[in-house]
């Protein structure tokens, strides 16, 4: 009988393992730094030096913005809609 995966009861309980694809037996892919940096910066749960270097590296780097600028847009986008 396959597992059941981990069910998210909330934003803050979004942790790189309520994605993982266990449920068919298959490990895990590593999660990109930069999507567990940016989640932590949305959740404000990083050191402050590194809460102010997100946003400069957002406008300075392009590579950077592309990867996680939409999920972070999406974030906000979500928590908007969430406080009504």
């Amino acid at each position: 009988m396959p597992r059941k995966r981990k069910r998210a009861d909330n934003f803050s309980d979004l942790t790189p393992e309520t994605f993982r694809r266990d449920d068919a037996g298959l490990d895990a892919e590593p999660v990109d730094p930069d999507f567990t940096l940016i989640a932590d910066y949305w959740k404000q749960v990083l050191p402050p030096a590194e809460m102010e270097e997100v946003p400069r590296r957002l406008c300075t780097d392009d590579a950077f913005y592309e990867k996680v600028g939409p999920g972070l847009i999406a974030l906000e986008a979500i928590s908007c809609a969430c406080r009504g």
